[in-house]
């Protein structure tokens, strides 16, 4: 069987929350010098398959105007393939 890693969409720090730390890290990595998140899926907010700019904007709509929350799989983990995270978040067990 193989290992699939997992991940919390929206948590792009790994932290095990999705807090305003997530959007600010995921303009920091568009916009700065941050590096991207170790999972693409954990930073794809809106699930439409790249980060980009509507990724930290969807979670300061969820954060603070109750905005949509982040797809499956939010609030917990859930698997991903591997061609999208080559590791587990460190907050999923």
């Amino acid at each position: 069987p193989v290992d699939v890693p997992h991940y919390i969409r929206g948590d792009s720090n790994e932290d095990g929350t999705t807090d305003l730390a997530d959007p600010i890290g995921l303009l920091s990595y568009l916009f700065g010098s941050d590096p991207p998140p170790a999972c693409d899926d954990a930073g794809d907010a809106n699930a439409d398959g790249s980060i980009d700019v509507s990724d930290p904007v969807w979670l300061l709509s969820y954060l603070f105007i109750g905005g949509a929350a982040p797809t499956a799989p939010f609030p917990g983990c859930g698997s991903v393939s591997l061609d999208d995270c080559q590791v587990s978040s460190a907050a999923c067990p």
